[in-house]
């Protein structure tokens, strides 16, 4: 996860966070109003999440978490509005690293059967690790809501929009952010992110059991043992969130993603593109004289 470290070296990584942050609480201010439940209202800016994810990648992590904080103090400042920005990094975090965990073609866009479906787990998996962390935070540490009818609630709330609209801001801006140059993978080197291994199924695997395994758990301490708000859930739900975290460790980004910019920079010098970072990415140019 050295990237969410990295991208701060970048201007436009920076601007994009700023651009996510503003976008995001600009469509969920407006619906502050309509509350679904206390700390949680109606989200149809969700749709953009995952999006923000896999073209701005942690840039739009950052984004979507600080977006959600500006859209809180519309609403009112709590413990809850922390664990909202966590939740809203993952949510679109976790798009980011599972649509570039595989090899082959990860470019953003979703005009094939196959890459609509590879955004449909991806926004599943989005959505299983956003709830997870929410329903720790606002049932288990804050003790301000049942834990039983958290997740079925945020999987309305925040899960269907971008299920349904989210593959369609993806195919429309994606290509038209490739040709400005806007696209992560564009903008940041491979050295700044974690590099592909082969764990990378591996972490995928572990952010979506994870995720899954610490719902599942608190909805078995809610639904069946009777525990519905408390450290108890936190207790039981907190561990599988370790494994989901560690998921995370596991899963990086193909070099082979990088190549479009490193040929169009460094005149198609292979031995050269990990290395040499970019002007137009915001780096400081050498200003060393050439060799004779």
């Amino acid at each position: 996860m050295r990237d969410i470290v990295t991208m701060w070296r970048y201007p436009k990584m920076v601007a994009l966070t700023a651009l996510s942050a503003a976008l995001y609480a600009a469509v969920l201010i407006p619906f502050k109003g309509i509350m679904i439940l206390p700390h949680i209202d109606m989200r149809i800016a969700t749709a953009m999440v995952p999006a923000m994810g896999i073209m701005f990648g942690p840039a739009g992590a950052f984004g979507a978490a600080i977006g959600n904080l500006i859209g809180d103090f519309f609403g009112g400042i709590t413990l809850g509005s922390a664990f909202g920005m966590i939740s809203n990094f993952f949510f679109a975090y976790i798009p980011y690293k599972v649509w570039y965990a595989t090899r082959g073609d990860n470019s953003p866009r979703t005009d094939t059967p196959r890459k609509l479906a590879k955004y449909v787990c991806t926004s599943l998996a989005s959505t299983a690790a956003e709830i997870s962390v929410l329903c720790f935070g606002l049932a288990g540490v804050m003790q301000s809501l049942p834990y039983t009818v958290l997740p079925p609630t945020l999987a309305i709330t925040n899960g269907v929009v971008p299920l349904v609209l989210g593959g369609a801001l993806i195919q429309l801006f994606g290509p038209r952010l490739e040709k400005w140059s806007l696209l992560f993978t564009q903008i940041m080197t491979p050295d700044d992110v974690t590099p592909r291994r082969r764990t990378n199924m591996l972490g995928v695997l572990l952010i979506v059991t994870g995720s899954a395994a610490s719902i599942a758990g608190g909805l078995y301490m809610s639904l069946v043992a009777g525990v519905k708000v408390g450290w108890s859930l936190a207790i039981v739900t907190g561990p599988f969130l370790l494994i989901f975290l560690l998921g995370n460790f596991l899963v990086g980004v193909d070099r082979k993603e990088f190549d479009t910019w490193a040929a169009d920079d460094l005149d198609d010098e292979p031995n050269d593109r990990a290395r040499t970072p970019s002007t137009d990415r915001g780096d400081t140019p050498s200003t060393s004289p050439p060799s004779p």
